[in-house]
C-alpha cells in the first residue's frame, strides 16, 4: 500500500497585513515557496491558515514559516516552535532584531511628557490582553516595568488600527502600537496618524520571532534559512520589504526573550 502523501507545509504570516502591505508579504512568501519547491517541498500558497496559529501549526509539524508574539514564544516549550530570527527594522535607534512600541496620545495631551502622565487619570486603548506591543509596552513606557497600570479606564480595541482610531477620536487618551505597524501607518495611511501625537517610545525588546516546525540542525531548517537569505538578497524583494521598514532578519539567542516571562496576562 503506498505511503500517505504528506500534507503541504503552511505559512502563518498574518502580521502587518493591510491592503497595500499584503501584496508585498505575498511576494515575499511566494519567493520562499518557489525556492523551497525547487528543493521538493510542497507548500500552500496563502499567507496564513484561518483558525490556526504559528504554534498550532508547529505542533502539527506543518509550519514552514510563521511569526508569533515574543511573549507567547517566551512561554512556549523549547524548540516548539523552532526560532529562526526576528526582522531587522529600518530604525537606527534599534538593535538588529529588536523592536519597540510607539506611544501615542490624544491631541489634548500634546506637549506632555510620558513621565508627567498619571495613568489613574487616563483612558488607555489596549489592543489585546496578551499583546506585548499593544499592552505591556505601554506599561513599560509609563512605569519602567511590566506590572499593569491602574488606568482610569481600559478600552480593548482588538487591533492596532483600532487603537489608533480610539485615541484619534478621543475615546481613549493613550495607546501603544508596535513601531513596524506605525511605520506602515505613516507610509500608507498618513491621514490616519494626523490626529494623534507621538508622546514617546517603549524600551526596545527582542522582536516578534520568525518560527518554523523544522528542527534546528535539520535539512529542512537549513533549506528554509537558505531561502530566507536568498529572499533578502533578491533586489525586488529587498526593495519591497524596505518600503515596509524591514531590512532583513537577525538570529538572537533565546536569553533575549526571557524578559517577556515577567509579563502576567
Amino acid at each position: 500500500m503506498p505511503a500517505k502523501a504528506r500534507e503541504p507545509y503552511s505559512a502563518q504570516l498574518n502580521w502587518y497585513l493591510f491592503a497595500p502591505t499584503e501584496v508585498i508579504f505575498a511576494q515575499f512568501w511566494q519567493f520562499i515557496c518557489k525556492t523551497m519547491a525547487d528543493k521538493n517541498y510542497n507548500t500552500e500558497q496563502h499567507l496564513f491558515s484561518e483558525g490556526q496559529t504559528a504554534l498550532s501549526l508547529a505542533r502539527q509539524e506543518r509550519l514552514m514559516l510563521g511569526q508569533m508574539c515574543g511573549l507567547n514564544y517566551a512561554k512556549s516549550a523549547p524548540d516548539q516552535p523552532t526560532y529562526i530570527g526576528s526582522y531587522i527594522l529600518d530604525d537606527t535607534a534599534l538593535t538588529a532584531g529588536y523592536y519597540r512600541s510607539v506611544i501615542i496620545t490624544a491631541n489634548r495631551l500634546k506637549g506632555q511628557k510620558l513621565s508627567a502622565l498619571e495613568p489613574a487619570k487616563l483612558a488607555a486603548a489596549i489592543s489585546e490582553p496578551d499583546s506585548f506591543s499593544g499592552r505591556f509596552a505601554l506599561h513599560q513606557a509609563l512605569t519602567g516595568g511590566f506590572a499593569p497600570c491602574n488606568f482610569a479606564k481600559s478600552v480593548q480595541t482588538g487591533a492596532h488600527l483600532d487603537t489608533l482610531k480610539a485615541v484619534a477620536s478621543g475615546r481613549a487618551d493613550i495607546g501603544a502600537i508596535d513601531c513596524l505597524t506605525w511605520r506602515i501607518f505613516e507610509t500608507f495611511f498618513p491621514e490616519a496618524v494626523a490626529n494623534v501625537v507621538i508622546a514617546g517610545y517603549s524600551p526596545q525588546m527582542a522582536g516578534p520571532p520568525l518560527v518554523s516546525s523544522f528542527a534546528t540542525g535539520s535539512k529542512g531548517f537549513a533549506d528554509l534559512t537558505d531561502a530566507l537569505d536568498a529572499a533578502f538578497t533578491d533586489s525586488l524583494i529587498c526593495e519591497q520589504m524596505a518600503r515596509l521598514g524591514i531590512l532583513g532578519y537577525a538570529s538572537l539567542e533565546h536569553i533575549h526573550y526571557t524578559a517577556f516571562k515577567r509579563c502576567k496576562i
